[in-house]
């Protein structure tokens, strides 16, 4: 008796391979285009197809250039029941708005930006919310969705659009309707999905198209290498050269990497207004300036768990005094 899984994963790899060339190559002109001009190509994907996105970034492999946005509440449910479970997953992932939310999280540059949005389903709120919402701001979309099982089945938004229709460039995975592909009798249900392995497919074929395309276009791309086959010294460089690229890549104002590290200078810098500090020792460097001929300004108040708090005012320890003994 053979294995049917590895059968089914060759038809649907080789259904890849002679029908969805021509997307796959545009997806990765499109990426290199835009990360060649310095710009980033964002990732989304939600439940399993947050898979895809990590196979995509960063991983060895990879090429810097991507920003994977992953919501945890959407694709951590690995504890089934309880917190962070499958039924609070499903239930978000349908949620009108939600979409909306995370991407308010984020600063975008349409002449220099891309996204790429990944759900076998193509139906669900988010998914389709986050491509919108990215097409609003002027991004090129490119989508990884199964065509069969979207166009079987109503969308969600309530747009009625299904991902395929909001997306500039679309890959069909090429999986059945349903997913899972293989009826055993005697079980409700078939087992064994396919969308998985078609988007691992998908995502490295764009990705060895990406590379070639920096490089045709005069751009050396930054690729995280294997550290197992590379002296200790090299490995170290390189990834520090990986993690200083993805930096200053989504280093742009208003977004969280632009401020600087550690709550203490991060309240150093609201508390200034950006204005860079000549560095002091000590707590000094906390101290206000006091303007010429005239009182400290007061501190600036933000809102915080407990109310208005100060911002710049680093805590100090309770130290209790000790007592002098008396003869």
């Amino acid at each position: 008796m053979t294995l049917r899984y590895p059968q089914i994963a060759r038809e649907i790899i080789d259904k890849i391979e002679r029908t969805q060339e021509e997307p796959i190559r545009a997806a990765a002109d499109l990426f290199a285009d835009r990360i060649a001009k310095g710009g980033l190509v964002h990732l989304f994907g939600a439940g399993h197809s947050r898979m895809g996105v990590e196979e995509i970034f960063p991983r060895i492999g990879s090429i810097v250039g991507y920003h994977p946005i992953v919501e945890m509440s959407l694709s951590y449910y690995t504890n089934v029941v309880g917190t962070m479970g499958l039924a609070q997953s499903l239930f978000l992932e349908r949620v009108d708005g939600f979409g909306e939310v995370l991407l308010d999280n984020y600063v975008f540059d349409a002449e220099r930006d891309a996204a790429l949005v990944i759900s076998s389903t193509g139906i669900n709120n988010v998914p389709v919310e986050v491509a919108l919402g990215l097409k609003k701001r002027g991004l090129t979309i490119a989508a990884i969705t199964s065509v069969a099982h979207s166009s079987s089945v109503d969308s969600r938004h309530p747009s009625g659009k299904h991902l395929y229709e909001v997306a500039d460039i679309v890959v069909d995975n090429c999986t059945p309707a349903g997913d899972a592909a293989i009826h055993v009798e005697g079980a409700d249900f078939p087992v064994s999905p396919t969308s998985t392995l078609a988007t691992v497919t998908i995502v490295h074929s764009i990705n060895h198209l990406l590379a070639e395309g920096l490089v045709a276009r005069g751009v050396k791309p930054l690729v995280l290498g294997s550290p197992h086959f590379a002296d200790q010294e090299t490995a170290r460089r390189n990834l520090a050269e990986y993690y200083a690229e993805f930096r200053r890549r989504t280093a742009r104002p208003g977004s969280d990497h632009a401020r600087w590290p550690g709550p203490r200078r991060r309240r150093r810098h609201e508390l200034h207004q950006g204005r860079p500090l000549r560095p002091r020792g000590g707590r000094a460097r906390h101290r206000r300036r006091r303007p010429p001929g005239g009182h400290a300004p007061p501190r600036p108040r933000r809102a915080g768990p407990r109310g208005l708090v100060r911002i710049g005012a680093p805590r100090r320890p309770y130290r209790p005094r000790r007592r002098r003994r008396t003869r």
